[in-house]
């Protein structure tokens, strides 16, 4: 297999930091500056992903209030990630929107603070 370019996408996978592109480095091409900033950018995401994995275990297990849910509007959500990268708890997954696992969600408001389009709200629930 020939390569055009020192880096090729080798697929596509889903790594706990939004969407993150596998990549296979051709050595052959790469000076040795490009490989430095590519080795940098992977430090920066691996950084990234230890500070949620903190935030996560430093963060309360249970809900302070258990009728409290985050709910998503659907028409509003675009998909982006950024919920699913700032919650603390993993509860959030991204299909084409987003969706709250209600069972994990402890209603800590980092994704409706986040959300860029204001996608996502605290519903009380009545009992």
């Amino acid at each position: 297999m020939q390569f055009n370019n020192p880096i090729t996408r080798i697929g596509t996978r889903k790594i706990g930091i939004g969407f993150h592109q596998s990549l296979r480095i051709n050595p052959t091409l790469l000076s040795r500056e490009n490989e430095l900033r590519i080795l940098r950018h992977r430090v920066q995401l691996i950084s990234q992903r230890l500070k949620q994995i903190k935030k996560r275990v430093e963060t309360p297990k249970t809900k302070p209030d258990q009728n409290v849910i985050a709910v998503v509007d659907r028409e509003e959500c675009a998909g982006c990630g950024i919920c699913y990268d700032v919650c603390p708890q993993g509860a959030i997954s991204i299909d084409i929107t987003a969706r709250i696992d209600s069972s994990k969600c402890i209603a800590c408001l980092e994704c409706v603070n986040r959300c860029p389009r204001g996608a996502i709200a605290i519903k009380y629930q009545n009992h």
